[in-house]
């Protein structure tokens, strides 16, 4: 008797700790979802060309389905292509519609993105400033607006001056530097 009720309890818990281990499973398949989705909606939100509120994005398995509207076929392969290479997808269901009545990207998207990428580049350039030995970065104050950089304050030298707009000058989104820099000797 005492060998079957422990090959009893042994089959129940078994039973157990499979569904706890399917549990786990679902609950970390959901969550790996819920990130693919919400990266994606951010990897949207921050293209220039997309209209994140245009499309809708629903993560199964690792199984993307796109639906909404884009204006043209470009922005339905961009947008499946952002989806394909995002890790964690297996499939892209792209069932987005082409249709020349939707705006590609509506002011609100674009007032969003500028200021983000403007905001991500003044932080940037003051990060590499802090960090280079022939800069003082304390004394150039960095103003980023519309891809634009304006560089004001004070540095001791000509090359000083020049290094801080050639480093502006190779970030990311920076269109243009505005360099105002004033040199001034004795600091």
């Amino acid at each position: 008797m005492k060998i079957q009720t422990k090959a009893i309890v042994f089959g129940i818990a078994t039973a157990f700790g499979t569904a706890a281990m399917a549990e786990d499973k679902a609950w970390e398949g959901q969550t790996k979802d819920a990130w693919i989705d919400g990266k994606l909606e951010a990897s949207y939100l921050l293209n220039s060309e997309l209209s994140a509120a245009k499309i809708g994005t629903h993560v199964e398995n690792g199984n993307v389905v796109l639906t909404g509207s884009v204006p043209t076929d470009a922005h339905k392969e961009l947008a499946k292509q952002i989806a394909e290479n995002l890790n964690g997808v297996a499939d892209v269901d792209n069932q987005l519609t082409v249709s020349e009545k939707v705006a590609s990207y509506d002011a609100n998207d674009k007032d969003f993105s500028s200021s983000f990428y403007d905001m991500t580049t003044t932080m940037s350039l003051k990060s590499k400033y802090a960090v280079n030995d022939d800069l003082e970065a304390h004394e150039i104050d960095i103003d980023t607006k519309d891809g634009v950089v304006t560089l004001q304050g004070e540095v001791a030298t000509q090359a000083e001056k020049m290094l801080a707009e050639e480093i502006a000058k190779s970030n990311d989104h920076v269109g243009k530097v505005n360099n105002q820099l004033k040199i001034v000797a004795a600091r």
